[in-house]
């Protein structure tokens, strides 16, 4: 894909021009998809219109095909269900068999219906760009289009692709190498991560945004301004004003743990 260029519908088009991750490949919850993401550079358009941006971070998600032993669950799933109405009707069967269904066709045809995993992101990072946290990317835009023959070994020809166009964060990812740092410096990326969690006056959780995937990697540390961003907001959850005004916002030390940064 590098050097493949993305078009959007203000005109602007981003050359891809470096991969930031491996394809990862989701294949538990149907329509399945492909994701990868990669840095990108404006080409054609108004850096003006992205905030100045010239070098920002697409990612990209298509659907894909899951396993032939995946769609056979499925259908036997569906199958059961509609046994199982026949003999005592009641709601919940009805219920269960119609999800069972959507997931068999998602598994087995292409579609142009988002996974929640693409919704739930962009929702996340378009709240992000609205209440102006400093510790995350931000939605700059997004467009779609149709999978074609050759865009990954497991492609759903015809089904969807999504582009997420989103500012690029300073720093590196923190991984298995983290462990290997030395204590002076993880004691630093822990006060930076706080500060990322607790900023005042901004912060994630102010912001009502709750990122629900804790994994270390999504943790960007920028060692030379000694700050932490938290990044994917696949797995996230916008909190209304209610939810959020109930939640505990009071930073607890097992967040380090939950997050990969302490024993």
């Amino acid at each position: 894909f590098i050097g493949s260029i993305v078009q959007f519908e203000d005109g602007s088009s981003w050359e891809l021009t470096r991969a930031l991750s491996h394809t990862k490949w989701q294949r538990e919850q149907p329509p399945y998809e492909a994701t990868q993401v990669f840095e990108c550079e404006l080409r054609c358009g108004s850096e003006n219109n992205y905030d100045n941006n010239l070098v920002a971070v697409i990612k990209m998600k298509c659907q894909i095909r899951g396993f032939e032993q995946d769609a056979q669950d499925l259908l036997n799933l569906v199958q059961r269900l509609e046994e199982a109405q026949a003999k005592t009707p009641n709601r919940e069967y009805i219920s269960s068999q119609l999800e069972a269904a959507r997931g068999l066709f998602f598994a087995t045809h292409p579609t142009t219906y988002f996974s929640d995993d693409i919704m739930r992101e962009i929702k996340a990072l378009n709240h992000i760009k609205k209440m102006g946290c400093e510790h995350s990317p931000y939605s700059l835009n997004f467009c779609t289009d149709t999978v074609r023959f050759g865009i990954d070994p497991l492609e759903m020809t015809g089904g969807y692709v999504a582009f997420i166009l989103m500012t690029k964060v300073p720093g590196e990812q923190l991984a298995n190498d983290y462990w290997n740092r030395a204590l002076e410096e993880r004691d630093k990326i822990l006060a930076a991560f706080k500060d990322a969690l607790l900023q005042l006056p901004r912060f994630v959780y102010q912001n009502r945004i709750e990122p629900l995937n804790t994994a270390r990697r999504n943790i960007v540390w920028d060692k030379d301004e000694r700050k932490c961003y938290i990044v994917d907001f696949e797995d996230s959850e916008v909190l209304s004003e209610e939810a959020a005004a109930k939640a505990d916002a009071n930073f607890r030390v097992y967040e380090y743990r939950a997050w990969g940064l302490s024993e």
